[in-house]
């Protein structure tokens, strides 16, 4: 009996009626008072239902309380900020007055570290191109980041000045290259992958693995992907969007479809990586001998009624390479940690021959797909990230340096 009533609860969670249609029956044969039975078993269920629900409910107003706070400390931050602006303005004219640049008025637009916005007011007359060198340079001395300037506008009279406008540029730039497979040489995978900027100096990498190799699946992780992308389009945490995403699945009722969400952000201004992970898998930081692991013992979403979520920062400096993969990659056939250091390994033999991603990611493929051939959907995203040289941080000699040599 014990079976029946479990397998009727499974099927309760199917979409379809037939299934546990078929099951009421079975339980109408073994139980004479069946009837009552049944409205039992419904009212468990119900009773199930709303628990996950309050649960969810009280996830997600905790949540949405956490990211209010968050706003008004930015808020209060940015308050702080604009009320000692008159003290920086102070600091940079005077720095750029002793090193003959006579500053005479700034304006700040946006004052937050990694996006500050903001006017000169310069009364130099040479070269536009030469001041704004010049500027950028010792303004990262000063401010300790890097700016790209702009002019914007020049009076001649009654006096000249030129207003050049700097805004937050970024230190980094992400070269990347992603290889899929469909399992069976199908022309549908059950991977979807996005990589996309939030601005300039925030690069976003989602990377899910929907259950099976079909079109459900498919449209699972797809679902999942631009979900998640509108959910921090609109400014959401990425903690608070993957649960509500959870939230979203599980209303859905339906126990046989989840999929992971490897959610990633790559700060291109000072080179940090965050990873929120649900059910994905490790993602490999490579910097020259040495190998960092960013690992999840979580769940996929919708996969359990109660939902969590791995989250860890990783520094970053140029050079760096950054793997994602999905489950499909290693073969659970053969031994794991064996192909999981010949990945590594392929990938640190091209990196060394100074090849690009790109060339890099093909002949790994090639060569680990000889060793071991994949039979699931697989998706493989590689990353490198290389410092942005400004025009001025170029050390170039004139002819009087070298006459002096």
């Amino acid at each position: 009996m014990e079976e029946t009533i479990n397998a009727w609860r499974l099927a309760k969670r199917s979409p379809k009626p037939v299934a546990w249609m078929r099951v009421e029956e079975q339980l109408k044969g073994k139980c004479i008072k069946s009837s009552k039975l049944l409205e039992e078993l419904e009212s468990a269920m119900q009773k199930e239902h709303m628990e996950r629900e309050y649960y969810h409910g009280k996830k997600m107003i905790a949540l949405q309380l956490r990211d209010l706070s968050s706003h008004f400390e930015k808020l209060l931050s940015s308050h702080q900020l604009d009320v000692g602006s008159t003290e920086v303005d102070g600091d940079i004219q005077q720095y750029l007055n002793e090193r003959d640049i006579h500053c005479l008025h700034i304006q700040w637009l946006k004052t937050e570290i990694g996006d500050r916005e903001f006017i000169c007011y310069i009364a130099d007359q040479r070269d536009a191109h030469i001041v704004i060198q010049q500027l950028e340079q010792q303004l990262f001395d000063l401010l300790h980041e890097p700016l790209k300037g702009e002019s914007i506008y020049e009076q001649q009279s009654p006096i000249f000045y030129r207003q050049i406008k700097f805004r937050s540029a970024i230190r980094y730039q992400l070269e990347y290259d992603i290889y899929t497979y469909s399992h069976a040489h199908h022309t549908i995978s059950g991977d979807s992958y996005r990589v996309f900027p939030i601005h300039p100096g925030l690069m976003a990498i989602m990377l899910s693995d929907g259950m099976g190799t079909n079109v459900r699946a498919h449209e699972e992780s797809e679902r999942l992907i631009q979900m998640m992308q509108d959910c921090i389009t609109y400014n959401m945490d990425p903690e608070t969007a993957m649960h509500t995403m959870h939230y979203v699945m599980s209303l859905k009722n339906d126990s046989d479809m989840y999929a992971t969400m490897d959610f990633a952000l790559v700060d291109l201004q000072f080179g940090h990586l965050w990873c929120w992970k649900a059910g994905g898998m490790t993602t490999y930081v490579l910097r020259g001998p040495d190998l960092f692991k960013i690992e999840s013992t979580s769940a996929p979403i919708g996969f359990l009624p109660n939902f969590a979520i791995d989250t860890e920062m990783t520094p970053l400096l140029s050079e760096d390479v950054i793997l994602m993969i999905s489950d499909g990659l290693f073969s659970p056939s053969a031994q794991w940690d064996a192909q999981e250091q010949l990945f590594i390994r392929l990938i640190r033999q091209g990196i060394e021959k100074g090849a690009s991603i790109q060339v890099v990611l093909f002949d790994v493929m090639t060569q680990f797909k000889q060793m071991y051939p994949i039979a699931d959907d697989c998706t493989v995203m590689l990353f490198r990230l290389q410092h942005v040289s400004k025009p001025w941080q170029v050390f170039r000699p004139t002819n009087q340096t070298l006459n002096g040599i």
